[in-house]
Order: structure tokens, then C-alpha cells, then sequence
């Protein structure tokens, strides 16, 4: 059974089992959630209003694992969801002895920006991915005409 999350201007579906571990409003008129899967995965939307640079979130996004985790070793990351392209960089690191697969993709629809971040152990990310794609959907029709 799927649950619903509806705050911040950001709407989707997501699976019973995930939790929310994390939302808010970063500034004046974007918002973002964090959900957790049952094994310790994460996926992440950041909302802004159209005025934003996806290049810009992502660059700020990527600097900040950076600097967490010198060692990160990215490039570049597409996908088209729910009639949407989108962009941005996969990376991967290092965290105690697990290999962590991270993504950011960006999408401008119907007047905002919209940042996905997912995040899992390497092999539980490709696991995940189904899950992942299937919540960012969720999100990307949700966005429409807002």
C-alpha cells in the first residue's frame, strides 16, 4: 500500500514500508523531504522556485559531498521519467567499508526546479532504483500545472 506525502509544494506516492526521516523549506518558496527505505537507502526532492539554475543546486549539492568525501569519484547522469528528461552526476564513495551510490538528477517543470537525490549501498541502490524512479514519477505528475 502506498502512503502520500503532501507538504512544501511537493506531492507524491511512496511505499508503507519507507519513512520520512527528514523535510523542511530550505528558503522562500522551495521545500524539500527525505524518505529512508527499510534497508537504509535514501530519497531525497528539493523543490525551487524556476529562477534557480539546476546547474547551480547540483554544482552546490555536488561541493558538499565533496567536501565530505574528497575520494568521490563522479560523472555525468541522465534519465528520462514521466515524459521528463533529466540531468545531473552520479558519484560514488566510500563510507566505513560500504561502496555508496549517489545521484542528483534536475528537471525545470512548470515553473520550478525540482532536485531528485538518491543515495544506497552499491548493490542495494540497484535494488532500489525501481522504487526510486517510481516515487520521482509520482512526484514529477504531482508537479504539474503548480
Amino acid at each position: 500500500m502506498a502512503l502520500e506525502y503532501a507538504s512544501n509544494g511537493i506531492e507524491f506516492l511512496y511505499p508503507d514500508n519507507w519513512t520520512i526521516c527528514g523535510q523542511g523549506e530550505a528558503e522562500m518558496e522551495s521545500g524539500w523531504v527525505t524518505l529512508e527505505s527499510p534497508a537504509g537507502g535514501n530519497w531525497t526532492v528539493h523543490r525551487y522556485p524556476s529562477t534557480y539554475s539546476q546547474q547551480q543546486i547540483i554544482d552546490g549539492l555536488i561541493a558538499g559531498m565533496e567536501a565530505e568525501y574528497p575520494e568521490l569519484e563522479r560523472g555525468r547522469a541522465e534519465c528520462e521519467i514521466a515524459d521528463c528528461q533529466l540531468e545531473g552526476e552520479h558519484a560514488y564513495f566510500y563510507y566505513l567499508d560500504l561502496l555508496i551510490r549517489w545521484q542528483v538528477l534536475a528537471v525545470s517543470r512548470d515553473g520550478q526546479v525540482l532536485v531528485f537525490e538518491w543515495q544506497a549501498e552499491d548493490q542495494e541502490f540497484n535494488q532500489l532504483q525501481p522504487v526510486f524512479e517510481a516515487i520521482t514519477t509520482s512526484t514529477l505528475a504531482a508537479a504539474v500545472g503548480k
